[in-house]
C-alpha cells in the first residue's frame, strides 16, 4: 500500500513540476517581449516574476507623465521604511 501511495505522489510531483516549467517558460517569453522588464530587474531583488507582476499591476507605463507618477497613483507600491537615522522615508 505504501508503495502505491509513494508512486502516486511521485507522479503528482512530476506533473506539478511540468506545469511549473511551462509557466516559467511563458514568463520568460513574456519578459523578452517587454522592454520594461530588464529595467525593473535592474532593481536589486526584482526577479522576472516580480517585474512582470509590477507591470501587471501598474499597466502601461507610458501613461505616466513622469517616473514619480506611478508612486503617487499607486501608494501601495511605495511603503514607508525606516532608514538608519530612524527617519521615516516615504516613496515618491
Amino acid at each position: 500500500m505504501e508503495q502505491i501511495v509513494l508512486c502516486s505522489s511521485l507522479k503528482l510531483l512530476d506533473f506539478v513540476q511540468q506545469e511549473m516549467n511551462a509557466l516559467e517558460a511563458d514568463w520568460f517569453a513574456r519578459a523578452k517581449k517587454n522592454p520594461n522588464v530588464p529595467l525593473l530587474m535592474g532593481i536589486p531583488g526584482i526577479s522576472v516574476l516580480s517585474a512582470l507582476t509590477i507591470l501587471a499591476e501598474i499597466g502601461d507605463v507610458t501613461r505616466f507623465l513622469s517616473p514619480k507618477k506611478p508612486a503617487h497613483a499607486m501608494p501601495d507600491l511605495c511603503h514607508p521604511f525606516i532608514n538608519p537615522e530612524k527617519r521615516v522615508i516615504r516613496g515618491t
